[in-house]
Protein backbone atom coordinates (compact mmCIF):
# COMPACT_ATOMS: atom_id res chain seq x y z
CA UNK A 1 0.00 0.00 0.00
CA UNK A 2 1.67 3.89 -1.00
CA UNK A 3 1.38 5.90 2.03
CA UNK A 4 1.96 9.73 2.10
CA UNK A 5 2.44 12.19 4.58
CA UNK A 6 -0.61 14.50 5.74
CA UNK A 7 -0.68 17.20 8.79
CA UNK A 8 -4.46 16.81 8.10
CA UNK A 9 -5.22 13.96 9.73
CA UNK A 10 -4.27 15.03 13.21
CA UNK A 11 -6.56 18.41 12.91
CA UNK A 12 -9.51 15.94 12.42
CA UNK A 13 -9.00 13.30 14.73
CA UNK A 14 -11.36 14.64 17.23
CA UNK A 15 -13.85 13.95 14.19
CA UNK A 16 -13.05 10.41 13.90
CA UNK A 17 -14.53 7.28 14.54
CA UNK A 18 -12.96 4.82 16.87
CA UNK A 19 -11.27 1.52 15.29
CA UNK A 20 -12.51 -0.50 18.62
CA UNK A 21 -14.86 -1.92 16.67
CA UNK A 22 -14.78 -4.38 13.46
CA UNK A 23 -17.71 -3.05 11.71
CA UNK A 24 -15.81 0.27 10.73
CA UNK A 25 -13.61 -1.71 8.99
CA UNK A 26 -16.25 -4.75 7.36
CA UNK A 27 -19.29 -3.10 6.48
CA UNK A 28 -17.09 -1.67 3.37
CA UNK A 29 -15.21 -2.29 0.52
CA UNK A 30 -11.87 0.19 0.74
CA UNK A 31 -10.17 1.35 -2.21
CA UNK A 32 -6.57 2.26 -1.68
CA UNK A 33 -5.53 6.00 -2.78
CA UNK A 34 -2.58 5.14 -5.07
CA UNK A 35 -1.44 7.59 -7.70
CA UNK A 36 2.21 6.33 -8.51
CA UNK A 37 -0.08 2.87 -9.40
CA UNK A 38 -2.63 2.38 -12.58
CA UNK A 39 -4.22 -0.71 -10.79
CA UNK A 40 -7.17 -0.40 -8.66
CA UNK A 41 -6.64 -2.02 -5.23
CA UNK A 42 -10.00 -2.82 -3.07
CA UNK A 43 -9.37 -3.73 0.75
CA UNK A 44 -12.74 -6.52 1.63
CA UNK A 45 -12.29 -6.89 5.61
CA UNK A 46 -14.85 -10.06 6.13
CA UNK A 47 -15.26 -11.18 9.56
CA UNK A 48 -15.19 -14.91 9.15
CA UNK A 49 -11.97 -15.97 10.22
CA UNK A 50 -11.17 -12.43 10.15
CA UNK A 51 -10.25 -12.78 6.60
CA UNK A 52 -8.84 -9.92 3.52
CA UNK A 53 -9.59 -10.26 0.39
CA UNK A 54 -6.89 -7.94 -1.48
CA UNK A 55 -8.30 -7.31 -5.42
CA UNK A 56 -5.82 -5.79 -7.87
CA UNK A 57 -7.84 -5.18 -10.81
CA UNK A 58 -9.74 -8.18 -10.32
CA UNK A 59 -6.97 -10.51 -9.30
CA UNK A 60 -7.42 -11.65 -5.92
CA UNK A 61 -5.38 -12.11 -2.99
CA UNK A 62 -6.23 -13.64 0.44
CA UNK A 63 -4.92 -12.64 3.65
CA UNK A 64 -6.07 -11.75 7.57
CA UNK A 65 -6.62 -8.90 9.41
CA UNK A 66 -6.40 -8.37 13.17
CA UNK A 67 -7.46 -5.70 15.79
CA UNK A 68 -4.90 -5.76 18.04
CA UNK A 69 -6.67 -3.16 20.70
CA UNK A 70 -8.82 -0.02 19.52
CA UNK A 71 -5.75 1.59 18.38
CA UNK A 72 -3.53 -1.10 16.36
CA UNK A 73 -4.42 -3.30 13.32
CA UNK A 74 -2.31 -6.17 12.14
CA UNK A 75 -2.20 -6.99 7.98
CA UNK A 76 -1.03 -10.15 7.16
CA UNK A 77 -0.51 -11.00 3.25
CA UNK A 78 1.32 -13.99 1.52
CA UNK A 79 4.43 -11.40 1.26
CA UNK A 80 4.14 -9.38 4.22
CA UNK A 81 2.73 -8.63 7.87
CA UNK A 82 2.66 -4.43 8.11
CA UNK A 83 1.02 -3.18 11.40
CA UNK A 84 -1.05 0.51 11.36
CA UNK A 85 -2.09 2.52 13.85
CA UNK A 86 -5.78 4.32 14.12
CA UNK A 87 -5.15 7.69 11.76
CA UNK A 88 -9.09 8.46 11.14
CA UNK A 89 -11.89 6.63 10.20
CA UNK A 90 -15.54 8.09 9.45
CA UNK A 91 -18.44 5.99 6.73
CA UNK A 92 -16.14 7.07 3.96
CA UNK A 93 -12.73 7.13 4.40
CA UNK A 94 -9.92 5.41 6.17
CA UNK A 95 -6.65 6.78 7.39
CA UNK A 96 -4.35 3.94 8.26
CA UNK A 97 -0.96 5.53 9.69
CA UNK A 98 1.86 3.30 9.59
CA UNK A 99 3.08 2.12 12.89
CA UNK A 100 6.23 4.06 13.71
CA UNK A 101 5.74 6.90 10.99
CA UNK A 102 4.17 9.51 10.17
CA UNK A 103 2.33 8.36 6.89
CA UNK A 104 -0.61 7.08 6.31
CA UNK A 105 -2.63 4.72 4.12
CA UNK A 106 -5.97 6.28 2.77
CA UNK A 107 -8.65 4.16 2.00
CA UNK A 108 -12.01 5.04 0.49
CA UNK A 109 -15.64 3.64 -0.05
CA UNK A 110 -15.92 4.88 -3.62
CA UNK A 111 -19.61 4.23 -3.41
CA UNK A 112 -19.68 7.36 -0.69
CA UNK A 113 -17.16 10.11 -1.59
CA UNK A 114 -17.60 12.02 -4.42
CA UNK A 115 -15.53 12.13 -7.41
CA UNK A 116 -13.94 14.76 -6.47
CA UNK A 117 -12.51 13.09 -3.55
CA UNK A 118 -10.92 10.00 -5.58
CA UNK A 119 -7.58 11.47 -5.39
CA UNK A 120 -5.00 12.37 -2.89
CA UNK A 121 -5.91 16.35 -3.36
CA UNK A 122 -9.29 15.95 -3.71
CA UNK A 123 -9.36 13.42 -0.81
CA UNK A 124 -7.54 16.31 1.69
CA UNK A 125 -9.86 18.97 0.11
CA UNK A 126 -12.96 16.90 0.72
CA UNK A 127 -11.81 15.91 4.24
CA UNK A 128 -10.65 19.82 5.45
CA UNK A 129 -14.13 20.86 3.80
CA UNK A 130 -16.31 18.59 5.40
CA UNK A 131 -14.46 18.59 9.00
CA UNK A 132 -12.32 22.37 9.63
CA UNK A 133 -14.16 24.49 7.30
CA UNK A 134 -17.67 23.60 7.83
CA UNK A 135 -16.92 23.56 11.42
CA UNK A 136 -15.12 26.59 11.67
CA UNK A 137 -18.02 28.39 9.83
CA UNK A 138 -20.75 26.46 12.30
CA UNK A 139 -18.53 28.12 15.75
CA UNK A 140 -18.53 31.69 13.82
CA UNK A 141 -22.19 31.42 13.77
CA UNK A 142 -22.71 30.84 16.86
CA UNK A 143 -19.58 33.55 18.25
CA UNK A 144 -21.89 36.08 15.79
CA UNK A 145 -25.26 35.67 17.65
CA UNK A 146 -26.04 38.47 20.08
CA UNK A 147 -24.94 38.05 23.75
CA UNK A 148 -27.75 38.63 26.35
CA UNK A 149 -27.01 39.95 29.40
CA UNK A 150 -28.35 38.84 32.66
CA UNK A 151 -26.73 40.67 35.23
CA UNK A 152 -28.60 42.93 37.40
CA UNK A 153 -27.68 45.95 39.24
CA UNK A 154 -27.00 45.40 42.45
CA UNK A 155 -27.92 48.94 44.56
CA UNK A 156 -28.96 49.96 48.23
CA UNK A 157 -32.02 50.43 47.21
CA UNK A 158 -35.10 48.60 48.46
CA UNK A 159 -35.23 45.36 46.14
CA UNK A 160 -38.52 46.22 44.58
CA UNK A 161 -37.59 49.49 43.73
CA UNK A 162 -34.14 48.24 42.58
CA UNK A 163 -36.20 46.12 39.65
CA UNK A 164 -38.05 48.95 38.70
CA UNK A 165 -35.56 51.44 38.30
CA UNK A 166 -33.67 48.70 36.02
CA UNK A 167 -35.26 49.24 32.65
CA UNK A 168 -38.53 49.66 31.42
CA UNK A 169 -39.54 46.12 31.14
CA UNK A 170 -38.55 45.94 34.82
CA UNK A 171 -40.80 48.92 35.47
CA UNK A 172 -43.41 47.18 33.54
CA UNK A 173 -43.24 43.82 35.38
CA UNK A 174 -43.19 45.15 38.27
CA UNK A 175 -46.54 47.79 37.72
CA UNK A 176 -48.55 44.42 36.48
CA UNK A 177 -47.32 42.65 39.76
CA UNK A 178 -48.63 45.44 42.20
CA UNK A 179 -51.74 45.61 40.53
CA UNK A 180 -52.64 42.36 40.50
CA UNK A 181 -51.76 41.92 44.25
CA UNK A 182 -54.16 44.77 45.10
CA UNK A 183 -56.86 43.27 42.87
CA UNK A 184 -56.36 39.69 45.20
CA UNK A 185 -56.17 41.94 48.12
CA UNK A 186 -59.31 43.41 47.38
CA UNK A 187 -60.93 39.85 46.53
CA UNK A 188 -59.71 38.34 49.68
CA UNK A 189 -61.30 41.58 51.77
CA UNK A 190 -64.68 41.18 49.84
CA UNK A 191 -64.79 37.35 50.89
CA UNK A 192 -64.11 37.69 53.94
CA UNK A 193 -66.54 40.99 54.89
CA UNK A 194 -69.39 38.16 53.21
Amino acid sequence: MKTYFSNLIPQILSYSKKLDSSSILTKHHWTVIDETNSEKTVFIFRQKDNQLLISRNGNVEKGTWELIDHNTLLIDTKTESRMFKHGFADSSVLALKVDGKTEYAFLIDEDVVPEAAKTLNGLLEYLENKYLIIKEKEVIKIQDKPKINIESQVTKQDPVESNINNDDTGLSNAMTFLILFIIIIAIILVYANN
